[in-house]
């Protein structure tokens, strides 16, 4: 299985299209399953791609306009239906305000409310969430995987550090061998482990691309294209040039654009390419739903 799957389940925004579900993000990374938004449709969508979507517990919503969530409830429903372990716990969250919303509170269902200082911690790596543009309350997310220690065998061992001295260096830092301090740096090279962005919806605005900044992957909102820019600032919302020229100022390595008005087919995807491509010269992704990415 490939450490990351992200998989487009809606790519549409306010409403859906004959091509488009509302928006809905799959993430499997390393084993763990994540929705970010949950659009009408996601839930369809999920059993279509054979998501195994009963194995995911967290679920996140980026902020409180309907096409962004409405279709949490029939997922809750389903899990009910279900019967859902007595054990088991759907973690939601959400911003500030969204519990009010779940009426009708199952017990297996655990609400946070997410800020600027909000974290999860899986191990290997993190969810962070960061304040954006759009709504008094609204978030994006930054996925980060911890640094990647490698040993230098053969530079370890001219220096004593064999079998389970690996793991107590790597543990402490530094160990001692016959009086000499070793430290961890010394026997090892690091490097910075996979970094995925998702905007949310948001407008631009300063200090954006310093959380985006070398971004593995970027996942973006372009509700319109670059000649509607008014139109979209208006709505705090982006348009392709607006996500192409962030990807490039932050030097991300692939940007997915998502999120697209109705008003936009399949017919008008070359357009919307052309003018990513004006502004970012890395990989660009137009996502449909379905669209799959694995790493």
């Amino acid at each position: 299985m490939a450490k990351l799957i992200l998989q487009f389940m809606g790519t549409s925004s306010g409403t859906p299209s004959p091509d488009r579900s509302l928006p809905c993000i799959y993430i499997n990374w390393k084993g763990f399953p994540f929705l970010f938004d949950m659009g009408e449709g996601c839930q369809r969508e999920l059993m279509k791609h054979r998501l195994g979507f009963g194995s995911i517990r967290d679920i996140f919503i980026s902020h409180m306009d309907m096409d962004h969530f409405v279709g949490l409830f029939g997922f809750i429903e389903t899990f009910r239906m279900a019967d859902f372990g007595v054990n088991e716990i759907l973690n939601i969250y959400a911003p500030r305000g969204f519990e009010s919303l779940l009426v009708r509170r199952r017990g297996f269902v655990k609400f946070h409310m997410i800020s600027e200082s909000f974290v999860l911690d899986k191990g290997d790596f993190s969810i962070s969430a960061f304040k954006n543009l759009h709504k008094p309350e609204s978030y994006g997310f930054v996925l980060q995987e911890k640094e990647n220690i490698h040993f230098n065998e053969k530079k370890a061992h001219s220096l004593g550090i064999k079998g389970k001295l690996f793991s107590e260096i790597r543990d402490k830092g530094e160990i001692t061998i016959k009086g000499k301090k070793i430290k961890l740096n010394e026997v090892t090279t690091r490097t910075k482990g996979m970094k995925i962005v998702y905007s949310g919806d948001t407008m631009p605005f300063e200090g954006l691309a310093k959380i985006v900044k070398d971004a593995d992957i970027l996942i973006h909102e372009c509700t319109f294209d670059e000649s509607l820019e008014q139109e979209a600032h208006k709505r705090r919302h982006s348009t392709v040039k607006d996500a192409a020229v962030l990807a490039k100022k932050a030097k991300a390595k692939k940007l997915i654009l998502t999120h697209f008005s109705p008003r936009y087919s399949r017919e008008d995807e070359p357009m919307l390419l052309q003018q990513a491509r004006k502004h970012f010269k890395g990989e660009i992704i137009l996502a449909r739903d379905g669209t799959r990415i694995e790493a």
